[in-house]
């Protein structure tokens, strides 16, 4: 189940834009020793767009973002050919969340576009595969011929610059 909102406010010499979604998600195994889980997520942004000249613009975004642990991540227990793994389910999981900063400088005509952005996000609780040492050899451990992942959780930072050009 999920709902979501878009708008966006012109106001003369700015617009301000904003969104957000909730959504819930279930997960009713069969196997009675697999764990129910319920989890209810919530994403928005808000954003300012000020003109600075013709075709040129600043744009500030700010976003927080919600994510449920996929059906996979929770309950997988076996090879994943694709990735080259035998995956590992996490039961205890929670919901992974974000929060980021976009500022973007914007310029379009006909004949040129340019945009230069700066981000930063800070994740809490990213999902992510951990290969496992569980006998401490120091060597991942092996099972049906691949190594044993596990889906695991950590907090993690995203930065970065991203600079185009048309002509």
């Amino acid at each position: 189940f999920s709902a979501f909102a878009l708008e966006e406010v012109d106001l003369e010499f700015f617009k301000l834009q904003f969104g957000g979604r909730i959504e819930n998600n279930r997960y009713r195994p069969e196997d009675p020793g697999l764990r129910q889980r319920s989890f209810t997520a919530f994403s928005g942004g808000a954003g300012i767009n000020v003109p600075l000249w013709s075709g040129g613009a600043f744009i500030a975004n700010y976003s927080h973002s919600s994510r449920a642990p996929a059906l996979e991540e929770l309950y997988n227990n076996g090879p994943h050919i694709g990735n080259l793994t035998f995956e590992v389910g996490n039961n205890d999981l929670a919901l992974e969340t974000s929060d980021g900063i976009d500022l973007i400088l914007r310029h379009q005509s006909q004949r040129f576009r340019f945009t230069g952005d700066v981000f930063h996000y800070r994740l809490r609780n990213y999902v992510f595969l951990a290969l496992q040492d569980e006998d401490g050899d120091g060597e991942p451990d092996f099972e049906d011929g691949l190594p044993v992942a596990r889906f695991e959780q950590a907090d993690a930072a995203y930065t970065g610059v991203e600079l185009s050009t048309e002509m």
